[in-house]
């Protein structure tokens, strides 16, 4: 009295009755099992498929797996799965298992070359009703370089008369690693009473006054004063490289490292 549906019910079970007309009769099971057409199309419940790989990785290393749904049971419910080449990028780089959905890498990612790839799948039925789904794959950068100073010895002057937050000179480094792991930022291991430095642009700068007081023909007299400062260059992440260079400070025109009560 209407339509069957297998993928609600896959049998029915009726009673059949059989009667001679005199009141004798007999009754039987009768199972029917519903036999199953292509009535459903597959889809992916998503429109795009993110995933990520870390780089170096080696080849044929898992990176996802597309899942399609079909509503269909048995053959007509198995799916298999493809790549839509639209590029080439994503079929030299990427191989999808037609049976699993499984995707996994043909060839090993540099980050700091190409970090991400996209490329389109599709799952088909065996009535060749299909869906196609994006991929997007991104891949995340590891710390594989040292950052490096453009020297390993710095040389400043605190300038006569000079006060607090007044800049004495700047260090540079280069980071050749990509994202967040080539952000190069500088600190001082051991703080310094006298000096700190802007973590982003490595401006060195005075904590405090100079406080010098001599006369131009004392400074002449003089012996040079030298402080050093060890700074390093690191990325934003605790699991940061880190590389060491060393400041050295002329105060001979300050009173930084003197006693407090002693004439310069």
């Amino acid at each position: 009295q209407q339509p069957l549906d297998r993928e609600s019910r896959s049998s029915h079970v009726i009673i059949v009755q059989a009667s001679d007309g005199h009141g004798h009769f007999a009754l039987a099971p009768v199972t029917l099992e519903v036999k199953d057409v292509n009535d459903n199309r597959p889809y992916f419940p998503i429109e795009t498929i993110t995933a990520n790989i870390r780089e170096n990785q080696p080849p044929n290393s898992h990176v996802t797996v597309l899942h399609a749904i079909d509503y269909d049971t048995g053959i007509y419910g198995q799916l298999k799965y493809f790549m839509v080449d639209r590029s080439g990028l994503g079929r030299d780089s990427f191989q999808v298992d037609q049976s699993t959905g499984e995707v996994r890498t043909r060839t090993t990612f540099d980050f700091e070359k190409v970090n991400s790839f996209n490329f389109v799948a599709v799952a088909v039925d065996a009535g060749n009703n299909s869906a196609t789904v994006t991929v997007q794959v991104y891949v995340t950068g590891v710390d594989e370089y040292d950052p490096t100073f453009t020297t390993t010895d710095f040389s400043f002057v605190v300038p006569e008369g000079a006060k607090k937050g007044q800049s004495i000179g700047q260090v540079q480094a280069m980071d050749e690693d990509g994202g967040v792991d080539g952000i190069v930022l500088y600190s001082f291991p051991n703080p310094s009473p006298y000096f700190d430095v802007n973590k982003t642009t490595g401006v060195v700068f005075l904590k405090m006054d100079s406080s010098s007081s001599h006369s131009s023909s004392g400074r002449s007299k003089r012996d040079t004063r030298l402080m050093t400062v060890d700074i390093t260059a690191h990325s934003p992440l605790d699991t940061s490289r880190v590389t060491i260079a060393q400041i050295s400070i002329d105060v001979t025109n300050s009173n930084f490292g003197l006693a407090p009560d002693l004439n310069i």
